[in-house]
């Protein structure tokens, strides 16, 4: 045997039991285990490599970790309440517990805790896996850091969790890292990753549990974007169940004087046609406000075609993050028709 093979061996035979057992489970050859472990960031995920031979071809998901625990076909989410916070929790094998709370008045946190003392690094990061039915498969973004690391896992709050949560919403799955209980065994420590399989059945309640407008601030509301696909205009249905929250708290909430739809679109059109589009965009999400009873009054409708982009049009992720419309909450009464670009 090799000396590689020799130090993979030693390796394997001093990690926890449970993570063994999932790994041989996995139908992985002890001999891929042990390169995995010497070869460092260029881990294979074994479940991932078994069920795809394209997504084990593709550059690695983790964040330079040799190891992720979690995710996969048996995850799932369950909602209860909880000493008056409502509560959206998914158990993570081997490892502990990621969950959701919030509640009237109180900030919406994520948190993500271990059932031991970790080595955590200074920062954790969150990334964004796109799933594998997802054209873009097997690309991923990173969304932030967690804003606090604690001895056993990581929180942190808003905007960030509202983020989290509307990933895991469209089918995202969440990788967070890296951690570590044993920086001798594995020095590069380990991710862990949070499955959206599941999510949105429980997700229903755990909204309407803490949609009450009172439990929103203004920085929470003010501004909205919403991106669309490419010459779409429609919208998708965590964009109708966050504009119909905007609407309340904007009802509710009398310091609202004005609300500012902006319709864009990338530069892929002509520009009459990116005009026509950005506009339907706008009217669609307008349209939407008003359905959940915001006063037509109170809008303010605007359309710019591609003449305000936000990234380079030259590349895909650019022109996906340019065809948007956006929505800005006033506190002051529109200051005249110069600014509205068309209604």
């Amino acid at each position: 045997m090799s000396e590689s093979a020799c130090r993979g061996f030693r390796i394997l035979v001093s990690l926890p039991l449970a993570v063994v057992a999932r790994v041989l489970l996995a139908g992985m050859p002890l001999m891929l285990v042990s390169l995995v472990w010497v070869a460092g960031p260029a881990r294979i995920h074994a479940a991932e490599a078994e069920e795809s031979p394209v997504a084990a071809a593709q550059p690695p998901a983790s964040q330079g970790t040799a190891m992720v625990l979690g995710g996969g076909i048996d995850a799932s989410w369950h909602f209860f309440q909880q000493n008056g916070l409502c509560v959206l929790e998914q158990q993570i094998p081997d490892f502990g517990t990621a969950r959701f709370f919030g509640g009237t008045g109180t900030e919406l946190v994520f948190e993500l805790m271990g059932h031991r003392i970790l080595a955590a690094a200074s920062a954790v990061r969150v990334r964004e896996l796109t799933p594998t039915w997802h054209p873009g498969f097997p690309a991923w973004r990173v969304i932030g850091e967690m804003g606090e690391v604690l001895r056993n896992g990581a929180s942190g709050g808003e905007p960030l969790s509202g983020e989290l949560l509307m990933s895991l919403y469209r089918g995202y799955d969440l990788e967070l890292g890296p951690f570590g209980t044993q920086p001798e065994v594995v020095p590069a420590g380990f991710d862990v990753r949070i499955g959206a399989q599941r999510f949105r059945t429980p997700y229903g309640p755990f909204l309407a549990c803490t949609r009450n407008p009172s439990a929103y601030s203004w920085a929470d509301m003010e501004r909205t974007r919403i991106n669309h696909g490419e010459q779409i205009w429609q919208l998708e249905t965590e964009d109708l169940i966050h504009l119909e929250a905007l609407a309340q708290f904007a009802r509710e909430n009398p310091s609202v004087r004005a609300i500012y739809v902006d319709g864009h679109a990338d530069a892929t059109g002509t520009p009459a046609a990116n005009l026509a589009l950005s506009k339907r965009r706008a009217e669609t999400v307008a349209r939407a406000l008003e359905g959940f009873g915001v006063p037509s009054a109170m809008l303010v409708l605007r359309y710019h075609g591609d003449r305000y982009p936000v990234a380079d049009n030259a590349t895909a992720a650019g022109r996906s993050a340019n065809r948007r419309t956006t929505v800005r909450l006033a506190r002051e009464a529109p200051a005249g028709e110069s600014e509205v670009a068309g209604r």
